[in-house]
């Protein structure tokens, strides 16, 4: 009988073992090829997902993309397309976890550099219940070029689905984004994000 491969269960049919098998070759490659075709479907939706999240996609409403998914950014909004952030933390709710236990969550922020010689710099900081004083996930020098665009992932503990959003006041002269890409239960693999983050009241 013919096996299945391990990832994408494709027919697998061995020469010796299944010689004297019955089956229809042209069925089963046309099989295989409709398991493959959906599978790069699914993964080019995943990466269209991801590739709208970017600073493209701010808007001047003070709204943001959080993987891929639209929430209100609180103190870090979007102001004519700039970013403006406060020392405040602002807490967020990561609704994709899945309970309030510890996870592991790889983050990614990116700044973006509109002014040349800006007054101050951009950054993008990060607080947990865990790690509870914030950590400067993302900075681009106030001397930078314009358009120079720097960005950084970490991972971070997370406890209670929370996390704290601060920044610089001075950030008028930059624009980021800030992702939330993978987490995973302490000892286990990870796992892409799929729902939004919402900022409590």
């Amino acid at each position: 009988m013919p096996t299945e491969t391990q990832n994408l269960n494709l027919f697998k049919y061995d020469p010796v073992q299944d010689a004297k098998s019955t089956f229809n070759l042209q069925q089963s490659l046309n099989d295989n090829w409709d398991k493959i075709d959906n599978y790069s479907l699914s993964m080019y939706n995943v990466l269209n997902t991801k590739a709208t999240t970017s600073l493209d996609n701010l808007t001047d409403e003070g709204r943001g993309k959080f993987d891929g998914q639209w929430i209100d950014i609180g103190h870090i909004t979007v102001f004519s397309r700039t970013l403006s952030t406060s020392l405040n933390p602002v807490e967020f709710t990561l609704d994709f976890l899945p309970d309030n236990d510890i996870y592991e969550v790889l983050f990614q922020a990116g700044i973006f550099l509109v002014v040349s010689n800006a007054y101050n710099y951009g950054s993008i900081a990060i607080a947990t219940d865990i790690v509870t004083s914030a950590f400067v996930l993302e900075r681009i020098s106030a001397y930078g070029n314009i358009n120079t665009y720097s960005k950084s992932c970490t991972m971070l503990p997370i406890k209670n689905k929370k996390i704290y959003l601060s920044g610089d006041p001075e950030n008028k002269n930059s624009r980021g984004d800030f992702v939330a890409i993978a987490y995973r239960k302490i000892g286990t693999g990870f796992t892409t994000t799929q729902s939004e983050a919402t900022q409590d009241e």
